[in-house]
């Protein structure tokens, strides 16, 4: 039976803040950490690591309490689309903002008004 990940969400900005602080390159965090350079860049494109390799880079750079705060806490990002459709008429489509419905922004001119 496969183990349950129990992998932390880490803030892979803020991560890397810290690293770039101390003057630490990833291939120098890999080495101190035993693992390749490309595990690491697993870490920082999924957000998630282990708890001991976490722990083990906290010592290993020796990260202020509030750095581990920062990179613990999971950077919050809310997705919103804009989704634009062109109509078969010349006429402005609004953005859909709730549940995916779209509004048509008919102008006086399409409304058969001539000016």
């Amino acid at each position: 039976m496969p183990r349950r990940s129990s992998n932390i969400q880490i803030n892979s900005v803020a991560l890397r803040d810290a690293l770039n602080v101390r003057g630490v390159q990833l291939t120098r965090l890999a080495d101190e950490l035993s693992v390749t350079k490309q595990a690491i860049n697993g870490w920082l494109a999924s957000g998630a690591m282990g708890p001991r390799r976490l722990a083990d880079m906290i010592d290993k750079i020796d990260l202020t309490p509030d750095e581990v705060y920062a990179i613990t806490t999971p950077l919050k990002v809310e997705k919103k689309y804009q989704v634009f459709f062109r109509t078969k008429r010349n006429v402005e489509v609004a953005p859909t903002t709730t549940y995916g419905f779209l509004l048509e922004k008919i102008s006086s001119k399409s409304k058969g008004e001539n000016r």
